[in-house]
């Protein structure tokens, strides 16, 4: 009996370093496609490992699920019978699931693992760290360390694992790498791939493996800080991908460097925070030189030179500006307001309230007409008119002044470039800024 499990492990040991040497001579074009090519290899390897953990588990589930169900269905009690008829129902129900200790999978693992109750047996009330779950792995195989969860009684998994990370030691040593880093940051990034966020875990310490009726939900994978990275790169690359990073950052810590807006996300607005300077991309309207043409008055464009000159971040007006500025490029409409059919009266707009109910009377459309798409141009008319407004000697609040409005060129302008339809034109503007 000794000698049949030894050779069944020797067996299993064989096998998997057969199929990784296949692997790797004939990469699977499903697995990890877009990854370096440098690093593919070793993702492979720890995937072909990491499946030999997965059917541990479910073999360990589907064991002691049949064993409940027989127990049950050689009871004189129909009730118990019945118990296994839904036990084995569900254990079929759950063997069809793809990803079947994935968190959106809990009922249905649970049914199985624990039929009577209403959530897994829980090891502790704790989370496992995600952390703590491949160190057990690295020091078992990297620092010999003695068997214990995550590994099941009987196995493969830790069989197969000692194999993977020796081919992993042999392209960390290729690449240059530290071995328990490299071997560490591979399972890390492999991991993911499977989406489990269930395992089997013990309480007791004295347990070498884990049980069936015990269960752990593992912590979420931290994000990997570049640097961590280039474990699992050669040299040259870990150099080349370092400097980029480098520059990268001192780009972004560089208040008063050239940077892009526009490809800025929502989220990532803060850091933009501290710049002291326009974005490379605040792009002015083209104005015509005909000054004929409606849409040429000198104000107007003097407006726009004069928030370009004048901005000063430090100041909380300007620097919001931008920011909605940016955040307005995002949000394009394709719904636009009714332009009111006739002349909007003073007493229609006399103040801030009167105005906001004005306005919050006109009907929404649907744009049918084609307008501005270019974000940067977006940004520069947002953030001008904002400022524009504010900044009491703006050449559009002189106007404003000398005029009582905004003028119909203001309005026409900004309407062709952005929404395609006439901007309500608001008069008492004083009162509303």
């Amino acid at each position: 009996m000794i000698l049949f499990t030894l050779l069944s492990l020797y067996w299993q040991a064989y096998f998997a370093d057969f199929k990784i040497r296949h692997a790797l001579q004939h990469m699977p074009i499903d697995l990890y496609r877009s990854a370096d090519p440098q690093v593919r290899p070793a993702l492979v390897i720890a995937h072909l490992a990491f499946e030999y953990y997965i059917k541990d588990v479910v073999k360990l589930v589907t064991y002691n699920a049949n064993e409940a169900i027989c127990q049950s269905c050689s009871s004189s009690n129909p009730l118990d019978v019945q118990q296994g008829i839904n036990l084995q129902r569900d254990l079929t129900l759950w063997q069809k699931i793809k990803q079947p200790f994935n968190s959106k999978h809990y009922v249905e693992l649970c049914r199985v693992v624990h039929p009577t109750g209403t959530s897994l047996p829980s090891a502790s009330i704790t989370k496992l760290p995600f952390d703590v779950f491949i160190g057990s792995l690295v020091n078992f195989t990297m620092k010999g360390s003695e068997l214990g969860p995550p590994f099941i009684k009987d196995g493969s998994f830790q069989h197969v694992l000692p194999v993977a990370t020796n081919w992993l030691k042999d392209l960390a040593s290729r690449m240059g790498s530290h071995p328990i880093s490299y071997v560490s940051t591979i399972l890390h990034e492999c991991w993911k791939h499977f989406s489990v966020h269930m395992v089997p875990w013990t309480s007791l310490r004295s347990n070498t493996t884990v049980v069936f009726d015990e269960w752990k939900m593992i912590g979420p994978a931290p994000q990997m800080h570049p640097s961590l990275v280039l474990n699992i790169l050669c040299s040259s690359e870990q150099k080349a991908i370092q400097m980029a990073y480098n520059m990268e950052k001192a780009i972004q810590e560089d208040a008063n460097g050239p940077w892009i807006a526009t490809t800025l996300k929502v989220q990532h607005l803060v850091h933009c925070f501290h710049r002291q300077n326009l974005p490379d991309d605040f792009t002015l309207p083209l104005f015509q030189d005909d000054r004929d043409d409606d849409f040429s008055e000198e104000y107007v464009v003097d407006t726009y030179r004069f928030v370009r000159n004048t901005f000063d971040p430090t100041q909380p007006i300007h620097h919001l500006a931008l920011l909605l500025g940016i955040i307005f490029s995002k949000l394009i409409p394709n719904l636009i307001t009714e332009n009111p059919k006739r002349k909007i009266a003073d007493d229609d707009i006399h103040n801030y309230e009167s105005t906001l109910l004005y306005l919050s009377k006109l009907p929404w459309l649907a744009r049918t007409t084609k307008a501005t798409k270019d974000p940067g141009l977006l940004i520069c008319m947002m953030t001008t008119f904002i400022i524009a407004i504010y900044e009491t000697d703006s050449p559009l609040r002189q106007y404003e002044r000398k005029n009582g409005q905004l003028g119909n060129v203001w309005m026409k302008m900004h309407s062709k470039r952005t929404f395609s339809y006439k901007y309500t034109e608001i008069k008492s503007i004083k009162q509303i800024a």
